[in-house]
């Protein structure tokens, strides 16, 4: 058979500590990077991730198309400087995704897992339970998005289970010690689309701006409510591919203080 190049390409994001959909573990910490390199070949597909907001890095290695509908998928790392490792099977289709398989950590043991998810025009969602002798852990949780010309509505809700602490991180306020048991909220946003990019200093290349208002709140363990704005722009970097950048502000109406965060992702 001849031989296939493989097909590289690093892996850059960073950001705050409450930047928008990092897992609820780092909440404490001011700032997070994940930095790593994704290697593809025939029908291997290897990610490899250092993981600041982790404390640690992830290796995952999926051997694809075992038949025609599954994946083998072997996942490693250290998290919160504990091993763990897991290792399943993956059903595919185009617009959703199954997995399930076996799990282990010094902390928790053995257990085995089941996760799900979907994306569809309008609709994501994603599902994650495990079983150990401590009980079910995990998260469930649902976005929306649509689009009425060029203003966007959008609402997401997301439920933890069994204190599980590496699940999305939703709510843009003032972060309590633990997930709570509830997220939710509601989006509307603005998209500017340019005709042409608009190009600062030979350098950077805006291709989409969208300014958005939001209002997030949680439940469970003391309710509260933040309200805030945002934006988020695709751009081009120095001829790299697009990048993404997304900045907000919001007061929490509970803490009555307010709060910032920012995310951004590149790809070479």
């Amino acid at each position: 058979l001849p031989f296939q190049q493989p097909v590289l390409q690093p892996v850059l994001r960073l950001g705050s500590a409450n930047g928008h959909l990092h897992p609820w573990y780092v909440q404490d910490r001011g700032f997070w990077s994940q930095v790593g390199m994704r290697v593809e070949q025939g029908y291997w597909d290897m990610h490899i991730l250092l993981n600041d907001g982790y404390h640690g890095f992830d290796i995952s290695v999926r051997r694809k198309q075992l038949t025609t509908q599954w994946d083998g998928t072997l996942v490693m790392g250290v998290r919160g400087g504990e091993p763990w490792l897991a290792a399943g099977a993956e059903l595919r289709s185009e617009q959703s995704r199954v997995q399930t398989g076996w799990g282990w950590s010094p902390e928790h043991g053995l257990s085995p897992f089941l996760r799900a998810g979907t994306a569809v025009p309008g609709f994501t969602g994603e599902f994650l339970a495990l079983w150990s002798d401590q009980g079910l852990r995990g998260f469930a949780g649902v976005e929306v998005d649509t689009w009425a010309g060029d203003v966007r509505f959008g609402g997401y809700a997301v439920a933890n289970v069994g204190q599980w602490s590496y699940g999305p991180k939703r709510y843009r306020g003032t972060a309590p010690a633990q997930p709570p048991p509830w997220q939710y909220g509601a989006e509307v946003g603005w998209r500017w689309n340019t005709v042409q990019t608009q190009e600062l200093l030979n350098v950077v290349r805006f291709a989409g701006v969208e300014l958005f208002a939001f209002a997030d709140g949680m439940a469970g363990c003391g309710d509260a409510w933040s309200v805030g704005l945002g934006t988020q722009l695709e751009l081009n970097l120095l001829g790299l591919k697009p990048a993404q950048f997304s900045a907000w502000t919001a007061y929490d109406l509970q803490a009555k203080r307010p709060t910032v965060g920012w995310t951004v992702s590149l790809s070479f």
